[in-house]
C-alpha cells in the first residue's frame, strides 16, 4: 500500500493505519529517501487534529493515564515545615 493511501486512511479515522504509517517513514528514513518530505511529514502527523476524537473522552482518559496525584496529596506546592538541627 502506497504511502498516501495509508496517511489518508489515518486522517479518515482509521486509527490502526498509523502503525503501518510511520513503519514506511522509517524505512524510507534508512534507505535515505526523502529525508526532507517525510520529516515534514511526521510534523504534520504531530500537528493535525483528528476530527474523531472525543474531548471529554481524551481528558479523562489523559487524567487517568496520567494522574500527578495532587487530588491526594494537597500538601504539594506547599512550603515544608523548618527543620531543627538536632543538639547533642
Amino acid at each position: 500500500m502506497e504511502l498516501k493511501t495509508r496517511i489518508k486512511k489515518y486522517f479518515e479515522g482509521y486509527e490502526e493505519a498509523l502503525p503501518s504509517v510511520l513503519e514506511a517513514i522509517v524505512r524510507r528514513k534508512l534507505a535515505g529517501k526523502h529525508k526532507e518530505t517525510d520529516d515534514e511529514l511526521m510534523d504534520e502527523l504531530e500537528v493535525q487534529p483528528r476530527v474523531d476524537v472525543d474531548d471529554e473522552k481524551f481528558e479523562s482518559n489523559f487524567t487517568n493515564l496520567y494522574s500527578t496525584g495532587d487530588e491526594e496529596d494537597s500538601s504539594l506546592g506547599q512550603t515544608p515545615p523548618r527543620m531543627i538541627p538536632c543538639k547533642d
